[in-house]
């Protein structure tokens, strides 16, 4: 369930609600949660309904089962309904005191006037995440025609493996280090014939934690993705047809948040494509008082490829003002080369009492194209919420 569907359509249009309510809670053993919004005609319709509910039931000592269901569609005139169910387990006494975690789920979609032939997506996961070991198995398949209306699937007609292990000792030897951990990851993603789209593995031989909060890295990176028809990756750089393996690497290091100036960074450099790539990224974070915090972004990514070179930017500048323990404001601008535009971001937050909020957020777009700017668009919201306990 991606709540944003209610409200926003896929190409980021608004669909206004016109009321709505939620209620959860904890009856006799079961959990349950219940979202209904009327949102507002697109399609000459009038308006439409939607659904969300979930509940689940505490099991065994540590694990869940539960069901949910969405009903309703507000970017389509075509009724939609997605229903499904998981169970997941959990012990934290496996060998002893060690975690062994495993969940599985099945997904299905109905959808008015199109094929529902194929319309299940479902999966399951082992995990152990402990401190000194760890792995993790994964599978899931996804449907071509699965259509989860108020979900949100980033690939269709797909069948995935996904493992990772990794091996994290603390040595007591070396004051200044915490934890060493040696990382293996991979995915590997077929169609649902078994021909491979997209793959991924990576080798960190090295992430380490220092008693001072400081963390540093390095992994290698190797991967593959198969498109089956062109695409466009950047403004008249297309990327035909074809098996392209690459390899690449990333180094970085954080700081710890606890001082007054944290810095994070990380350099990517390699193969992309048939071509090369290298990318940094570097953000900081100045606390010069518990009342105020300022947030400073920017990542650079400069791909060379024989079809054509491009570059990719994004600046971000955040300001957070705690004017006292129940209300606060926050101001941010966000920049991007892509689409060329400037955003503003302001938001105050008034918590009234516990469980009573005020929100008052400001949203302006900025168009910088042409060598000149353009107000695109303006927004002032004002929400009330207010929890009631029964």
């Amino acid at each position: 369930f991606f709540s944003r569907r209610i409200g926003l359509t896929e190409r980021g249009e608004v669909v206004p609600i016109e009321v709505a309510g939620k209620v959860t809670g904890r009856l006799e053993g079961y959990n349950f949660g219940v979202i209904d919004a009327l949102v507002g005609d697109r399609h000459g319709s009038g308006m439409k309904n939607v659904v969300v509910a979930r509940g689940s039931k505490n099991i065994l000592e540590q694990s869940s089962a539960g069901v949910l269901l969405t009903q309703g569609d507000p970017d389509a005139e075509e009724e939609n309904l997605t229903a499904g169910a998981d169970v997941g387990y959990r012990t934290s006494k496996l060998f002893g005191d060690d975690v062994l975690e495993a969940r599985a789920f099945v997904l299905g979609s109905v959808t008015e006037g199109a094929s529902n032939d194929d319309s299940l997506a479902f999966g399951g996961k082992v995990d152990l995440p402990n401190d000194l070991y760890g792995a993790r198995l994964q599978i899931y398949q996804i449907g071509k025609d699965f259509n989860p209306a108020l979900g949100f699937v980033p690939r269709k007609d797909v069948r995935a493996y996904a493992s990772a292990f990794q091996y994290g000792p603390r040595p007591e030897s070396i004051e200044l280090l915490r934890q060493v951990v040696v990382l293996y990851a991979n995915e590997h993603v077929t169609d649902l014939d078994d021909e491979l789209e997209t793959a991924s593995h990576v080798v960190s031989p090295l992430y380490c934690y220092l008693e001072s909060g400081e963390e540093a890295y390095f992994s290698f990176h190797y991967q593959l993705d198969a498109p089956e028809e062109d695409f466009e990756i950047s403004e008249g750089v297309v990327i035909p047809p074809g098996d392209y393996w690459w390899h690449s690497f990333k180094t970085g290091f954080l700081t710890a948040r606890t001082r007054p100036v944290a810095l994070d960074f990380d350099y990517v450099f390699g193969d992309f494509y048939e071509g090369e790539q290298e990318r940094f990224t570097l953000a900081s974070v100045v606390r010069p008082s518990r009342y105020v915090s300022f947030q400073a972004g920017y990542s650079l990514g400069q791909i060379r490829l024989p079809q054509g070179d491009f570059e990719t930017r994004l600046a971000s500048v955040r300001l957070q003002l705690s004017l006292s323990p129940t209300l606060s404001w926050s101001h941010l601008v966000q920049y991007d080369n892509v689409t060329d535009t400037l955003g503003y971001n302001g938001r105050i937050h008034w918590e009234v009492r516990p469980g009573a909020d005020l929100y008052l957020v400001v949203h302006q777009s900025i168009d910088r194209g042409e060598s000149r700017l353009r107000w695109l668009e303006s927004e002032l919201t004002v929400k009330i919420g207010a929890s009631f306990r029964f």
